[in-house]
């Protein structure tokens, strides 16, 4: 049997799962710790930027052009001699992360080129890394594409056309060009042309990004969130502040993300998203992006009075990998003091009704076993908490939360003969 108790303090959140009850001998309590950010946004220090989410303003080019850009011209365009052969667009209906997306359409199984805008860099021969995302109704009438990249006027393709793996799901591309000699220009390719009777083909959260290895690691969350009413307007802004993570931000930054409901673990961006300020994206709860940088405080603007508000901040790297977060804070616009979660989610104290925690319980421990007779048809347990602002909720496998007050008995937790 799976018994969890979740303790929220204030916005932090904190899972405490109990579980693997065997009536007839013994059961297994877990306590597991799960902290969630207090929420920011990111885009990073790679070389696509915003314009790789398709998220910047005028970011696509509908005007066809026969040779590769050799200036700064801000748009995705594409080098294809019709609509047939490659047509381009910024989309709002199928996107992965943001607002946008590019798509890419055409007919023609003539080959043509799609080209991020052209990005001017300090001279370097460091190894560049390309990810993005693609998606299409169709893995048989659609697009079929190769990746590739364009230094300092010198293409180099992957070399091997495929289409999407699978209709209808965003799959990740990557390509990992040889390094070259100095250059300070780059360009993104996509080289497309149709399969089958060709369509519509998506891409989005583009990055180009300079390492010698991929970048998958998950950055190191904030610490430290605090949110207050701004001093010289309390009453519709909040000043929301965090220390950054002793490892730093991998060349990326840190975004925030508020929520007018309290978010939960699942809260999260995409994994290599990009976003915006003012993008909302929606797991369980609604969030709204309304920070992205390099700095560790920011004020929150055009609050409505004697609101409540949630934020979570992320840690995001050059490659839009994002941290777990910080752990939620929460402030309220107006007259009313504002709140800000402690980070101490912990349990100052766990008993069972029957039978004994082994090891004796500890506030830094979260495995314990116990043993029950074959006559014990239910348990309750009794958690306490550590800090006052926290409050606690229980259940037994797949039933609902039901809360229980510090430092008293849980409802009765139903046993079943055998393995829970």
């Amino acid at each position: 049997m799976n018994i969890s108790t979740k303790i929220n303090n204030m916005s932090t959140t904190l899972l405490n799962n109990c579980g693997q009850l065997l009536r007839r001998n013994f059961f297994k309590i877990f306590i597991a710790t799960i902290a969630l950010l207090m929420g920011g946004e990111s885009w990073g220090q790679s070389v696509t930027g915003l314009s790789g989410g398709l998220e910047s303003v005028d970011s696509v080019s509908k005007l066809f052009s026969a040779t590769v850009p050799t200036a700064a011209n801000g748009k995705w365009t594409t080098a294809g001699s019709s609509a047939a052969q490659s047509a381009i667009a910024k989309d709002s209906t199928t996107v992965r992360s943001g607002n946008y997306s590019l798509k890419i359409s055409g007919t023609s199984t003539t080959m043509a080129r799609v080209l991020t805008p052209y990005y001017t860099i300090s001279s370097t021969t460091s190894k560049f890394f390309i990810q993005y995302y693609r998606r299409s109704a169709s893995a048989t009438n659609s697009q079929t594409s190769q990746i590739g990249i364009n230094r300092g006027g010198a293409e180099q393709l992957n070399g091997t056309y495929a289409p999407v793996s699978a209709a209808n799901t965003w799959e990740k591309i990557t390509y990992a060009p040889t390094a070259i000699t100095s250059v300070t220009s780059i360009i993104g390719v996509i080289a497309n042309k149709a399969v089958g009777t060709g369509g519509d083909y998506f891409v989005d959260d583009y990055c180009i990004y300079a390492g010698t290895t991929a970048d998958i690691l998950v950055p190191d969350s904030p610490t430290s969130p605090a949110v207050a009413q701004n001093s010289t307007t309390p009453t519709t802004k909040l000043d929301v502040s965090w220390t950054a993570p002793g490892a730093g931000t991998d060349n990326g930054g840190y975004m925030v993300v508020r929520y007018t409901t309290q978010p939960v673990l699942a809260d999260t961006p995409n994994i290599n998203g990009i976003y915006k300020i003012g993008s909302t994206f929606t797991k369980t709860n609604t969030g709204t992006v309304v920070y992205v940088g390099t700095g560790t405080s920011f004020t929150d603007v055009d609050l409505t009075s004697n609101t409540t508000y949630y934020y979570k901040v992320f840690t995001y790297d050059k490659a839009y990998n994002y941290s777990a977060g910080s752990t939620n804070s929460t402030g309220t616009s107006g007259t009313t003091s504002s709140g800000i979660a402690s980070t101490d989610a912990t349990l100052s104290a766990l008993t069972i009704s029957s039978g004994t925690l082994s090891p004796a319980f500890s506030s830094s421990t979260y495995n314990y076993t116990a043993s029950v007779t074959n006559a014990t048809s239910s348990v309750t347990v009794t958690p306490t908490k550590t800090n006052s602002g926290a409050s606690i909720q229980v259940k037994v496998n797949t039933e609902a939360f039901a809360a229980v007050t510090s430092g008293t008995a849980s409802g009765s937790l139903s046993l079943n003969v055998g393995k829970d």
